[in-house]
């Protein structure tokens, strides 16, 4: 009786940080404006610099890895695994990011622009052939 609850007890806490890890990833995500809030936006706050997209990409990279508290290795894969795009900052996933860098959907973004940023620096991929 006590092993059952004991194991009820752990998979409570598993759910418990799955969700709150999901909330706070969810939170760190770059808002992505709907069709109207866009045409109501003036252009000024339409014009986001790479730069500015990438700096704010690495905040957000960078207390993610905080809050989760693993090393940077580790980390890496976890960007690898996620497939995150720098020309749009948002997730495709590792194969799926590939395909569309290959066939030119996607703009790529040098390395000269991410060098300076430790954490987004690991979301660079290869092509390969």
């Amino acid at each position: 009786m006590e092993k059952a609850h004991t194991h009820h007890v752990e998979d409570e806490k598993e759910a418990n940080i799955s969700d709150m890890l999901s909330d706070v990833l969810s939170h760190m995500r770059l808002a992505i404006p709907t069709k109207l809030e866009f045409a109501q936006m003036t252009a000024s706050q339409k014009k986001v610099s790479r730069a500015t997209q990438l700096e704010r990409l690495e905040d957000r990279l960078k207390a993610d890895k905080e809050f989760r508290g693993v090393s940077m290795n580790a980390y890496k894969a976890e960007i690898r695994r996620r497939g995150i795009c720098l020309s749009d900052c948002k997730e495709y996933g590792p194969l799926k990011l590939k395909e569309h860098l290959r066939a030119g959907k996607l703009s790529i973004v040098p390395l000269s622009a991410v060098k300076h940023l430790p954490h987004t620096k690991k979301c660079l991929t290869t092509l390969g052939n």
